[in-house]
């Protein structure tokens, strides 16, 4: 049984409903339903085209704080027992590490759940030139697509939180709000 392939030009939007109408669900649903760049993987043969961080196969999910766990266990109760799909958390301890060999290695998790203030965190100690850092953290992969639930949070550009997501790298940028 083969899934239908997803064919659409739209890389970017705005969910925005009142709470409780399912944006959780709907997101997961758009994650798993298209959850690889299928165009880039089947050019990645051909090693002049293929990009050491490009994590073409995982979506990056900021969230408050206050909202992680309730991802995970939504995407682990929609997921069931499908071990094809995987959540990683990126918080804390678990952001220690290589984040791209984790996330461009042959066996990438299909979401990656961290916080605005773990994204912010992260962009604060690139931009005091740890030189070390830069080729293992957030800022250091292209995602397939970066989703910010409660996306009012970088209403304000100025703010450090909206200017560390906007450093992050992704063609795929979706917004939950409302």
């Amino acid at each position: 049984l083969t899934r239908p392939v997803l064919k659409s030009s739209c890389k970017v939007g705005i969910l925005a409903d009142e709470m409780g109408l399912g944006k959780t669900i709907t997101t997961l649903s758009l994650v798993l339903s298209f959850p690889k760049d299928i165009h880039y993987e089947s050019i990645c043969n051909d090693d002049s085209k293929r990009m050491d961080n490009y994590a073409y196969k995982t979506t990056l999910i900021i969230v408050p704080m206050a909202l992680l766990s309730q991802w995970e266990k939504e995407f682990l109760k929609v997921v069931e027992d499908n071990k094809t799909f995987r959540c990683f958390t990126f918080y804390g301890s678990d952001s220690l590490g290589n984040l791209r060999d984790l996330l461009c290695g042959p066996d990438p998790p299909t979401v990656v759940l961290t916080t605005y203030g773990m994204v912010q965190s992260e962009w604060s100690r690139l931009n005091k030139t740890d030189s070390s850092y830069t080729n293992s953290g957030l800022f250091s992969i292209k995602f397939l697509r970066v989703i910010l639930d409660e996306g009012h949070n970088i209403r304000n550009k100025a703010t450090k939180t909206a200017k560390s997501i906007y450093s992050l790298k992704t063609d795929r940028k979706w917004v939950l709000t409302g």
